[in-house]
């Protein structure tokens, strides 16, 4: 349980992360952070 909780912690990270992308208007980079 405890790896997917870190799994799951490093998916909300990397969401966050495509979310600010996103705003900032790099969307290529948005788009790759949360395919990957």
């Amino acid at each position: 349980m405890k790896e997917i909780d870190s799994l799951m912690a490093r998916s909300r990270k990397y969401l966050e992360s495509a979310k600010i992308l996103l705003m900032s208007g790099d969307y290529e980079s948005s788009v790759s952070r949360v395919y990957f």
